[in-house]
């Protein structure tokens, strides 16, 4: 095994120990701050390390045209704005290893995006692996003794689907620029074009008080510098690589380092409905992808 594989392995290993502990750093935040006030504390500190990328990569950048920069605008802001208020509302509602498992439906939406926005062709067994997939949410839905829903989960998990669905946004949107201009200048142009337009709601997000606990200013500041700032360019890093197949089978690692430091740091227990349920949905996105 030569060097540069056990550098593109440790990568990966550092990249998913960095976004499946997020979740469990995101839950602790949100007893600090309103999910809208942690998306900010998040993503508005790291603004200037994007800028700078941005502006080391403006020689390439200039040769969008204007409908490219559209779609990297839309593209920023599903993966930031987006995403990330999906995310916190969610766990406000449901626990982080569950919202790693949702988190998990990235790889399959991704495909959908590319069948609806550049035509590419999926095929029925996509659908059909789409299909357990959600079966194993709907068996997160449930409540306990399996009568009815978790009224709490259900309402967890609908603000995180939409997570899946801004990834799958973000990628689509982004590929073109990507392969004009790189992913390193594609990914910085996004993410600040996606931050400064959450600038103007900082007045109206801390218009009663900015929240002192040192707590939740610590797991916010790993966010934005981890999960976001290292992670993106990790995450960039391996894409040029590996490429976005290879590089999208990370998405299995992150819920194992998910769970495991919901567990760690928050005390969840698996359940038989975490169990049959992360089953169902590892399972179903398997299928899509090989089909996809």
């Amino acid at each position: 095994m030569t060097a540069i594989r056990y550098k593109e392995y440790g990568a990966i290993l550092l990249l998913t120990a960095i976004w499946g502990s997020a979740f469990a750093f995101i839950k602790i935040a949100l007893e600090s701050f309103s999910p809208g006030q942690l998306t900010l504390v998040r993503f508005v500190p790291v603004l200037p390390v994007f800028a700078i990328m941005m502006y080391h990569y403006r020689k390439r950048l200039r040769g969008l045209t204007k409908i490219e920069w559209l779609k990297l605008s839309i593209a920023g802001i599903a993966a930031t704005t987006l995403y990330n208020l999906a995310l916190n509302n969610g766990e406000t509602h449901v626990g982080a290893g569950l919202a790693s498992l949702v988190i998990s439906l990235n790889p399959a939406f991704i495909i959908i995006g590319a069948y609806f926005m550049r035509g590419d062709r999926i095929s029925k067994r996509f659908f059909m692996g789409l299909l357990i997939s959600f079966v194993g949410v709907f068996v997160l839905t449930l409540a306990r003794n399996g009568i009815g829903f978790d009224r709490t989960a259900l309402s967890g998990i609908s603000f995180i689907l939409l997570c899946p669905f801004s990834w799958g946004l973000y990628t689509t949107l982004l590929h073109d620029a990507i392969d004009r201009v790189g992913v390193m200048a594609a990914t910085a142009a996004s993410s600040t074009i996606g931050i400064v337009t959450m600038l103007p709601a900082i007045p109206f997000a801390f218009d009663q008080s900015i929240p002192t606990n040192f707590i939740g200013w610590s797991c916010a500041l790993y966010l934005g510098i981890f999960s976001t700032v290292i992670g993106y360019t990790i995450w960039s890093w391996l894409l040029q690589r590996r490429g976005a197949a290879r590089t999208g089978m990370v998405v299995y690692l992150n819920v194992v380092w998910g769970l495991l430091f919901a567990g760690l740091f928050l005390g969840e227990v698996m359940t038989w409905q975490t169990v049959f349920g992360a089953i169902l949905i590892l399972s179903g996105v398997a299928v899509a992808r090989r089909a996809g």
